[in-house]
């Protein structure tokens, strides 16, 4: 089945945010044909055309051409984090029910670009859209315990002048935001001496928490005598097995960003 990858039985689905000109998805969909599907979306209608033709002319959009059935990588659409709530209702969202089951959400050289209620709308959106222990991946300039490189003091210069709501963001900064929406921070990696990974896990610990509050009044409300403990039995071996395959694709994540090549496209 094309729909199948070794270790992960579906492919990984990824939810891409400022897909700008589709260079990331053609790259990363050429290279892991058999374990990712990627959907594409950017605030700019030009951006979603780019996006588009870029991914047919190489021939990893998924339609109805016999060349790109099996591509894996869907046409891009309109989606914009900042209008959340808008994007996202059920009415008038452009998100299938499908892709609010995520095993990923990225964002590659984006929120040094908005507002600083981009990222707090971001996480938001990732905790509606994220599946449980599934991944945010960003990748771009950060501040680091306050530090930038004399680099990167320039382009923060050069994003202000752009608009006084752009710049280099604190990655203590994002940090908390993520735990504020049930992300941690999981890994963090150079990619190119400028520009830094960081991948954040949807936590376990505030959802078991409150399984184990369900499995406590299911029991109080006439569950046989010790079904309390096997219900937090059953959660605990649901838990391991949830975080198996977290681990699973954040490994896969390092694999797909290691094919591309270091700094290539980036």
């Amino acid at each position: 089945d094309g729909d199948k990858q070794l270790g992960l039985g579906e492919k990984v689905k990824v939810l891409e945010l400022g897909s700008g000109s589709g260079q990331h998805a053609v790259t990363i969909c050429e290279r892991n044909r058999d374990t990712i599907h990627w959907q594409p979306t950017d605030v700019s209608d030009l951006c979603v055309d780019s996006i588009n033709r870029r991914t047919k002319f190489f021939n990893v959009i998924k339609s109805s051409d016999p060349k790109t059935i099996n591509g894996n990588c869907n046409e891009a659409f309109k989606f914009d984090v900042l209008y959340y709530e808008r994007n996202m209702s059920v009415e008038h969202g452009p998100l299938e029910q499908k892709w609010r089951a995520v095993d990923v959400m990225v964002a590659m050289n984006v929120i040094q670009y908005a507002p600083f209620r981009f990222v707090e709308n971001m996480f938001r959106c990732a905790n509606e859209v994220v599946k449980p222990f599934g991944t945010l991946f960003l990748y771009g300039p950060f501040r680091v315990e306050g530090v930038l490189s004399r680099d990167q003091e320039m382009a923060d210069v050069n994003l202000r002048k752009l608009s006084a709501k752009f710049g280099i963001r604190d990655l203590e900064d994002v940090v908390a935001i993520a735990g504020e929406h049930m992300f941690q921070l999981e890994l963090k990696f150079d990619l190119d001496g400028e520009n830094i990974a960081v991948v954040f896990r949807k936590t376990p610990i505030k959802m078991m928490q409150a399984d184990i509050e369900d499995a406590g009044k299911a029991a109080k409300e006439g569950e046989e005598e010790g079904g309390e403990e096997e219900d937090k039995r059953k959660i605990r071996g649901s838990m391991r097995e949830r975080l198996k395959s977290s681990m699973k694709n954040i490994r896969n994540i390092g694999s797909m960003f290691r094919k591309t090549g270091k700094g290539s496209s980036f």
